[in-house]
């Protein structure tokens, strides 16, 4: 957070450093003469043009005479004012020095000294001003950075996998040791016959038949 706040910063002062920057180019001072200043030059007329051809003037540039007041004026005049040093009808006039005069507008600017000789002697200016250069985009803020991909792992599905269906019938159990054996054919045995009588019942079944045979006897007489 710290980091990010620090890079907001650093772009903010960018910006208005480029601002500065191009406000510092976009409107310069010129001082007229460099440090001859605005005064009737020893070389004639050639002194002020050779000046001016080593600078640039855009809209927004201000022009500096640096002059005595009273000792020189400065008047912007026509193009043919300035060929002929005619002072009669200058488009302005500044008479206490220094003075700035600002270009508002491009094409070919004339200047004059309305005192004596002075023009006529070279003291003089012609420039020509261009368009004003175009405004650099201001530098736009850092992004902040691109979230990390999502590290959450996908799920894995949680449909069971049924288990395989058995072709297999259910299990035949086992018989015991001493299960009796099934008959083939799967068909229910026939009962077991009956127990033989005990061996002692022979000679009951010899004496009941014997006591009825008398009995028998004896009712054949009594008749």
């Amino acid at each position: 957070m710290a980091k990010r706040a620090s890079m907001v910063v650093l772009a903010v002062m960018a910006v208005v450093g480029l601002g500065l920057i191009h406000g510092s180019l976009a409107q310069q001072t010129h001082v007229v003469g460099n440090v001859t200043g605005w005064i009737v030059p020893p070389g004639g007329a050639a002194f002020y043009t050779a000046w001016a051809a080593m600078e640039t003037f855009t809209v927004g540039d201000i022009l500096e005479f640096n002059f005595a007041t009273g000792n020189h004026d400065v008047a912007k005049v026509t193009k043919t004012a300035f060929d002929n040093c005619n002072s009669n009808s200058p488009i302005s006039l500044v008479t206490n020095g220094p003075a700035n005069i600002t270009l508002n507008s491009t094409g070919e600017h004339f200047f004059i000294c309305t005192i004596g000789q002075h023009c006529s002697n070279g003291q003089k200016l012609a420039i020509n001003v261009s368009a004003s250069t175009a405004t650099p985009p201001p530098a736009s803020a850092p992004q902040p950075s691109a979230p990390p991909p999502s590290s959450t792992a996908t799920p894995p599905s949680t449909t069971a996998t049924p288990p395989p269906t058995s072709s297999a019938g259910p299990p035949t159990a086992t018989p015991g040791p001493n299960a009796e054996p099934s008959p083939e054919g799967g068909s229910t045995p026939p009962p077991p016959p009956p127990p033989p009588p005990p061996a002692g019942s022979a000679p009951s079944f010899a004496a009941a038949g014997f006591s009825f045979s008398v009995l028998s006897v004896v009712a054949a007489l009594l008749i």
